[in-house]
């Protein structure tokens, strides 16, 4: 709908807009290169999401966005959600459901200024696939509300600036995962000297 609209900086109203029966939301505003801020927590997806994939692709201005409760009933594809939004600070992404993910990959590529992260209740697993999203290319990343039911693989080894309050919040979202896997968190010295004995044992 304004994917390569590379005049656009501001939709307003859309967040009231009536978007009960979407099911794709993919490359909705790709390359809108001079796009701000874009908030969409109200909207109500009634049924299953079935791809966002490339949402904000290289919308390269692009420094808060608020995507709050929008694939709260689920989506199959996140696939480049954020890639080279290279001007990203903040993100909302709340009450998100990524269990049955499978079209996915490099959703934060390249959000070198990333700096906060809220991701509070979005159920990150199903404890059947090993998807997790990845933040080597934030590097700038310190605030980090992590989900739950987090299962798999993390590594944020090239996080060095994670608050202490962000790494408790990553170590408590994963310390539920169950008993049947093995699971490794990477952390790094940095972030590991963060830590007292006791919190790292939260993990475990």
């Amino acid at each position: 709908l304004f994917a390569q609209n590379e005049k656009l900086v501001n939709v307003i109203g859309i967040n009231n807009w009536d978007v009960r029966n979407l099911k794709y939301t993919d490359y909705l505003f790709a390359y809108c290169t001079l796009l701000e801020t874009m908030d969409l927590s109200n909207w109500n997806i009634l049924e299953k999401l079935r791809d966002s994939g490339h949402m904000f692709y290289k919308c390269e201005n692009l420094y808060e966005v608020n995507i709050s409760n929008v694939a709260k009933n689920g989506t199959n594809g996140t696939m480049e959600l954020f890639y080279g939004c290279t001007n990203l600070q903040t993100v909302y992404m709340r009450n998100w459901d990524l269990s049955n993910v499978s079209m996915l990959g490099d959703e934060f590529y390249g959000c070198s200024s990333l700096k906060t992260v809220d991701m509070e209740n979005t159920l990150l697993s199903n404890g059947k696939t090993s998807y997790v999203l990845r933040f080597n290319s934030c590097t700038e990343l310190e605030n980090l509300v992590f989900g739950k039911q987090a299962m798999g693989n993390w590594d944020f080894s090239n996080n060095t600036k994670l608050t202490k309050d962000s790494l408790l919040s990553i170590l408590n979202g994963l310390k539920n995962c169950g008993d049947d896997e093995n699971y490794t968190l990477t952390l790094g010295t940095i972030n590991l000297a963060k830590l007292s004995d006791d919190e790292k044992a939260i993990a475990t």
